[in-house]
């Protein structure tokens, strides 16, 4: 009975984590849907005149992928995974310890990617 308990989670881990790393991931990445450009909201008084316009919270500019610069584009991968460029995007140790860590707490406590 013991050797069942702690060889199906292993096995069935295993199994997960293999076919992350052996299956073939999407060949390619859907389109991104178009964004309207949004409006600025204005307010209006109870005479129909305009009061104010509420340009400062609402604006969505566009920005090209070049606009971006790199150091933003590393701080925000790093901040996730600080090993995704070494890892070809399947942490197997994280995976391993979010594995481990939800096992032993009974409950989800953990992440890996």
């Amino acid at each position: 009975m013991a050797l069942t308990v702690t060889f199906v989670p292993i096995t069935v881990a295993v199994c997960v984590l293999g076919g992350f790393i052996f299956l073939p991931l999407p060949a390619n990445i859907p389109e991104p849907k178009q964004v309207l450009p949004s409006q600025a909201t204005k307010i209006y008084d109870v005479d129909g005149k305009q009061i104010a316009d509420l340009r400062r919270f609402e604006q969505n500019v566009p920005v090209e992928k070049s606009d971006i610069p790199q150091v933003l584009k590393d701080a925000t991968v790093s901040s996730e995974d600080r090993n995704f460029y070494s890892h070809s995007g399947v942490d197997v140790r994280g995976s391993a310890r979010a594995f481990w860590a939800d096992f032993r707490n009974k409950a989800t406590v953990q992440g890996g990617s």
